[in-house]
């Protein structure tokens, strides 16, 4: 019971509560593991429980409609199963284990109990239910709808550049750069995580530069194998919610080619054990951007996208003049009938 309480502590969820509240609902939790690839909860499925991830990742999907596909990638640390406490039901998406999955699970009916006996821990609780419920909403990509269903913690990172401080939410994994630019060039609204081909392509370019500079030694192995499976964990469709500048916007694409770096820079440095923002040991611009420029890198991602968009393009031409022909082949039979 110890080692849940201690994990509960450490969650921003429910570090505000009172130690002996705590207590009892670490006394409720119990521990769990699945393998990868089985299911934590299905769409449908009666709202039970709350889970607190504590090693690997779960992926959550929505499985019908035009929201169809996924959602969110969650990790250590982080919750799901929450929207029980707003309202009992049915889950509307579908949590998978994408590894073997450890996880503390918790009845949403202790919590619900804490609730109901005291305000103060309602408000504590819930209050920190709807900063996740806005910073979730907020980095998720906004290419499908159902963003509704999924949550996010909200505190702070101290960043700095040359031209000051500024404080970046914690759980985003661009910085600083690419805050400023999402403040400066704030001009149509639509970022670009809308253009998953062009997300993808500055992740290869990335990728690209950094097998280059290992194979001369201008970077260390550690570093450089890090930053590629960032890489390749966004080509797979990972963390396109963290690409948060505007698709129009000054200087040539600068402030998307740092938001490629420092999404890359910091989801390396988690792979490497150090906390989002620890520049140090790996660093958007000596390290993710290292050898190149966005005069580079931008155009060749540009052309990339354009050139996968293209070939999607042709396989569902290609789909839909083979539905067609079937369609039209069974309609001559009926025809001739």
């Amino acid at each position: 019971m110890k080692n849940i309480l201690d994990r509960l502590k450490s969650c921003e969820v429910f570090s505000g509560l009172d130690y002996e509240i705590l207590r009892r609902i670490a006394e409720s939790g119990r521990p769990g593991s699945l393998r990868a690839g089985e299911m934590l909860f299905s769409r449908g499925e009666s709202r039970h429980s709350l889970f607190l991830l504590l090693e690997g990742q779960v992926e959550i999907r929505v499985e019908a409609g035009d929201a169809a596909g996924q959602l969110l990638i969650l990790g250590a640390g982080e919750i799901l199963g929450e929207a029980g406490l707003l309202g009992e039901g049915q889950h509307s998406a579908t949590a998978r284990a994408l590894s073997d999955l450890s996880c503390i699970e918790i009845p949403l009916e202790a919590l619900r109990r804490e609730i109901r006996a005291d305000a103060e821990t309602a408000t504590t609780l819930l209050s920190a239910l709807s900063r996740m419920m806005v910073r979730r909403l907020q980095y998720s990509s906004s290419r499908r709808k159902g963003w509704d269903l999924i949550y996010q913690p909200g505190t702070t990172r101290r960043e700095h550049d040359l031209l000051g401080e500024r404080d970046v939410p914690q759980d985003a994994l661009y910085g600083i750069q690419t805050l400023r630019g999402a403040e400066n060039f704030a001009i149509t609204g639509i970022p670009i995580a809308h253009f998953p081909h062009l997300i993808r392509a500055l992740a290869m370019v990335k990728q690209a530069a950094v097998r280059a500079n290992l194979q001369l030694n201008l970077i260390e192995p550690e570093i450089a194998g890090a930053i590629d499976r960032a890489c390749r964990e966004i080509i797979e469709g990972h963390w396109h919610g963290h690409f948060v500048v505007d698709v129009v916007q000054g200087g040539a694409g600068t402030s998307t080619n740092m938001n490629a770096n420092e999404v890359i820079a910091n989801r390396a440095l988690e792979l490497l054990g150090h906390p989002r923002g620890e520049y140090e040991h790996c660093h958007p611009n000596n390290h993710v951007n290292l050898s190149q420029s966005t005069n580079d890198a931008y155009p060749t991602a540009v052309r990339l996208a354009v050139i996968m968009k293209q070939r999607d393009l042709g396989h569902a031409l290609e789909e839909l003049a083979e539905a067609l022909q079937e369609r039209a082949e069974a309609f001559s039979g009926v025809l001739k009938m």
